[in-house]
């Protein structure tokens, strides 16, 4: 008998601590998505201590979408006090490229959430910067959800960055993330163990939908 209880604890054990994505809803579907993928990546102070988690889930979700010319296209926006298009959608069109082009710095200073969607409607999803008129739009808000400059306008650029046909994702970073300043049914990244599971399921959204759009 007491072995038996034993074998149950340790196959319990077992379980706890076996990778989350061995299970089939957390696999990559396969995908050959026609979407223009903008991500807005938060690097202001109050992500510093979710900083690793962060960048490590915008680097594999970007490095499992299947980027090129004619499937996606990706570019990436980060903010703080203000925001700044770190690369154009047409930038890179390969997965070695984009994975070369993945460099950020170190998180510190305001979080303007407002400017990042802004910047994303208004010139990230633009031809002259790569955007293709027939494809859908989708703009990936990785965040902890405080703005701390201009919050009272992110519900109301949210509604505008909708009405210009783009879709807004939002994935909240840390145990302390909120969603009193976005919109939207958000994604959790609490902590490192839910950084690939996530990722996965985002890839599959983006790669899903795109197919019935």
């Amino acid at each position: 008998m007491g072995e038996s209880k034993n074998a149950v604890k340790q196959s319990k054990s077992i379980f706890r601590t076996m990778p989350l994505c061995i299970f089939s809803w957390c696999r990559v579907s396969d995908c050959s998505a026609k979407v223009d993928v903008v991500f807005a990546v938060d690097m202001s102070g109050s992500i510093e201590e979710d900083y690793e988690n962060m960048i490590d889930f915008t680097k594999q979700t970007i490095r499992r979408l299947p980027v090129n010319a004619d499937a996606a296209r990706v570019s990436v926006i980060t903010f703080r006090d203000n925001a700044t298009i770190l690369f154009d959608l047409d930038d890179y069109q390969t997965p070695s490229s984009i994975r070369n082009a993945l460099v950020f710095g170190r998180s510190g200073g305001e979080t303007n959430i407002y400017q990042a969607i802004a910047l994303a409607r208004q010139s990230a999803f633009t031809s002259n910067r790569g955007d293709r008129p027939d494809v859908r739009n989708v703009l990936v808000l990785v965040t902890d959800g405080i703005a701390t400059v201009q919050a009272e306008k992110v519900p109301e650029e949210v509604a505008a960055a909708k009405g210009a046909r783009i879709e807004v994702l939002v994935v909240l970073i840390g145990k302390e993330s909120d969603v009193r300043n976005v919109t939207g049914d958000p994604m959790y990244v609490r902590n490192t163990n839910d950084v690939t599971p996530v990722s996965i399921s985002l890839v599959n959204r983006l790669c899903t939908t795109a197919e019935t759009v």
